[in-house]
């Protein structure tokens, strides 16, 4: 939600800390929408970002950061753990944690 004093509010599409994945298959769909957010920064470059989780009021480096590391996870992939109580693939880097539907 965009409000008409440049506050941006993201919801559970972005914040610091721990992020729910859908499968690999399906990144390019967060993505997306990264993008989408990313691009409407650069357009109002005096925007604030409020996740709905942890550090608030952020910029657009949590959206950055967040693009990046998701795009980084073919990488890691290599040191997920299982998570069973989310049925999950657990990946950690050193701003989020990402749990990745196993599903």
């Amino acid at each position: 939600m965009l409000t008409s004093t440049g506050e941006l509010f993201t919801s559970d599409v972005a914040y610091y800390g721990d992020q729910f994945l859908p499968k690999r298959k399906d990144f390019p769909k967060v993505l997306i929408t990264l993008s989408k957010l990313i691009e409407l920064f650069e357009k109002q470059k005096d925007l604030e970002l409020f996740p709905s989780h942890r550090k608030y009021p952020c910029d657009k480096t949590l959206l950055t950061d967040l693009y990046n590391g998701i795009k980084n996870i073919k990488n890691l992939w290599d040191t997920k753990k299982a998570f069973d109580f989310f049925y999950a693939w657990q990946i950690d880097d050193n701003k989020f944690r990402y749990y990745i539907s196993r599903l």
